[in-house]
């Protein structure tokens, strides 16, 4: 007997739970998958194994009432996971464990969408799951609008053929946004800026027509649109049409915190509609991993070199550590410390400086 994979289900109990679980029935409905619920019980520092049990019995009464309709619809429902522990670490273990293809959580609602990216468990599981992401903001309706930026990456392809996915099973109408970024036009001639930008969005539509055709649009309506200004504002403003916006990331770069400027990052917190997010699977991948351990190592050294009082041996190690994450402030004020103790003390307050800087523009 075949098994599809299962729609992995974020469940939280509380405000997002009924646009969730909406959500997943209808993917489950759609895509012909069980759904797994998972529940992270919050850790309590004081507490008996019995009283961990009774607590366990409770919510899964709880999460038993909100299944009841789906089950008496007839949605597969598998048994709930409900464990101890960081709610982002949970949903991608059992999502690993469980061959899911595909989380659904909580996107935030209206008044907390512009706090989503910073810190949340929604942005965990964006950065750290390695099957798609549903953001379930609403529930997407049969015949809704589909929004799939691109900018003709091999990245963006991956987005495109899930939106093409997404809309067909939602029997939708899919646009296609491609941005052209603002081209500088001071010192320009009107005339000629204006001549530049009708060239280049007529060069751009034609490659999104040959970039679409690629990836078999057969069956689906849908739109090309082709704007120029700032690519996360035009793709937000698009955004406010539709009922799902699915984007692939060129990937969440853990060598750069918070990743502020990113495109990606500035859709999902600031866009309303539900989102399928699709985490980098380039073949740059290994490399930045590498680069990861790699950094973990120098810093590591670097760590025991201070703390056995051999600074001046720390030093060169952070240097270079610094280097390749500016934008860790952790590891500036590491280096602040390795200074400080070779008598560096200017250069160690202006790394402190730079550190909190940091802090204070990705808190």
């Amino acid at each position: 007997m075949s098994f599809t994979r299962p729609i992995l289900v974020a469940l939280p109990l509380d405000h997002e739970t009924g646009d969730i679980l909406a959500t997943a029935r209808e993917l489950s409905r759609r895509l012909a998958a069980p759904l797994l619920p998972v529940h992270a019980l919050g850790w309590r520092p004081i507490e008996t194994d019995a009283g961990r049990i009774e607590r366990t019995g409770a919510v899964r009464d709880q999460l038993e009432a909100h299944l009841a309709p789906l089950l008496d619809e007839g949605v597969l429902v598998l048994e709930p996971v409900i464990e101890r522990g960081p709610p982002d670490e949970l949903v991608l273990d059992v999502a690993g464990s469980h061959n899911a293809q595909l989380i659904v959580t909580g996107g935030g609602g209206p008044p907390t969408v512009r706090r989503w990216v910073i810190g949340s468990v929604a942005e965990r599981i964006v950065r750290g799951a390695h099957v798609p992401v549903w953001l379930a903001r609403g529930v997407v309706p049969s015949g809704a609008v589909v929004l799939c930026p691109v900018d003709m990456s091999p990245q963006s392809r991956v987005g495109l053929v899930a939106a093409l996915r997404m809309a067909r099973h939602f029997d939708a109408k899919l646009v296609v946004l491609c941005v052209l970024p603002e081209s500088d036009g001071f010192f320009v001639d009107e005339d000629v800026l204006l001549s530049r930008l009708e060239h280049d969005e007529a060069k751009a539509r034609a490659e999104l027509e040959r970039f679409v055709a690629a990836s078999d649009p057969s069956g689906v309506d849908v739109e090309l649109r082709v704007t120029i200004g700032k690519p996360a504002d035009r793709i937000v403003e698009a955004s406010d049409e539709a009922r799902l916006i699915v984007v692939a990331s060129r990937g969440f770069d853990l060598l750069k915190p918070g990743a502020i400027g990113s495109v990606i990052e500035r859709v999902l917190r600031n866009s309303r509609c539900s989102a399928l997010t699709l985490r980098d699977l380039d073949e740059g991948r290994e490399r930045r991993e590498r680069s990861l351990a790699r950094l973990a190592e120098l810093t590591g050294k670097a760590r025991e070199h201070l703390d056995a009082g051999a600074a001046e041996r720390a030093l060169p190690l952070l240097q270079m550590a610094a280097s390749r994450a500016p934008a860790n402030a952790a590891i500036q004020e590491l280096l602040a410390e390795a200074l400080e103790a070779v008598g560096r003390t200017e250069e160690a307050d202006g790394r402190r400086k730079l550190a909190a800087m940091i802090r204070e523009n990705f808190a």
